[in-house]
């Protein structure tokens, strides 16, 4: 069984694979939980890409503990902008540990390094991307199957299971099943990382555009306008420097495979460690309102 507590069970790992075939994730807990977050995103014009957040007016939210809502440990947090062609996220962490283990771009970099992971879409599909501090990353484009079944669209569904690289999330009772491309790249998705001092201490931040021709299809809009919403996740994966300090020592001595334990920061609390759970994500209404 796997180490993670939200992935109750996993299929075969096919040989020279990364990813085995299929998961099956936890559920949204049956508990009391907080109401979803709702973020104003507000227009902007175009922005330049360079990582310096300080020089934009970028309408900051905390992230909060996945499963509680609880206050973190290190000041962890996103913003979001809008204009014609883009959204527009950015991220600003605290983080005492700069060092990435993580250096081989496409690495799934959450299990190793701090990331700053960005989830946007729907019931219907949704994008995946993640980086770490230096800006080595991944994405993945996930597709609902429970749709198609009911439409009795057989052919999309081949073309979903044909594809040469794909993880498939068994169906849950809230969520339906989904096979994610592990190929995946969104044309047009930039972003830039920048390492340093936040409030004092050590800390990196990242700027990121997304065009909407992108998101389009993910979130079932046309082009964007005030009053549109959708549904995004954004999460810091946080490893504590003790224990990367072990994980990088055991990769040099040749016991381990740089992996270390994991806590997780999201806009919207999902009640568990499973942020796929897309009924828990935070709801984005775009506004007319610009920022000051």
């Amino acid at each position: 069984m796997p180490s993670q507590p939200d992935i109750l069970e996993v299929g075969p790992r096919p040989q020279g694979a990364g990813f085995p075939r299929w998961i099956r994730r936890a559920e949204v807990p049956d508990v009391s939980l907080p109401d979803r977050a709702i973020y104003e995103c507000r227009r902007t014009g175009p922005i330049p890409i360079d990582g310096d957040v300080d020089a934009k007016p970028w309408p900051w939210a905390d992230l909060v503990h996945i499963r509680t809502g609880d206050v973190v440990s290190l000041r962890s947090r996103v913003a979001m902008m809008w204009d014609d062609d883009h959204l527009y996220v950015a991220f600003d962490f605290v983080d005492p540990d700069r060092e990435p283990i993580a250096t081989a771009p496409g690495t799934h970099v959450y299990a190793f390094d701090t990331t700053a992971e960005f989830f946007v879409g729907g019931p219907d599909g949704y994008h995946e991307f993640g980086v770490n501090s230096t800006g080595i990353g991944y994405e993945l484009r996930w597709y609902a199957v429970d749709p198609l079944v009911e439409r009795g669209d057989t052919a999309a569904i081949d073309r979903l299971f044909r594809i040469p690289n794909f993880l498939y999330f068994v169906p849950q009772v809230v969520e339906p099943g989904k096979v994610g491309d592990l190929d995946y790249r969104m044309p047009g998705l930039s972003h830039v990382e920048r390492w340093q001092e936040r409030d004092g201490s050590p800390g990196w931040t990242l700027e990121m555009a997304m065009p909407w021709h992108g998101i389009r299809e993910l979130t079932g809009l046309g082009s964007p306008r005030p009053g549109d919403d959708f549904v995004v996740q954004a999460m810091r994966v946080h490893h504590e420097p003790a224990d990367r300090a072990a994980a990088r020592g055991a990769l040099a001595g040749g016991t381990g495979d740089g992996r270390s334990p994991t806590d997780m920061w999201t806009l919207s609390v999902q009640g568990n460690a499973n942020v796929h759970n897309v009924s828990r994500w935070a709801r984005v209404r775009l506004s007319d309102a610009s920022v000051s």
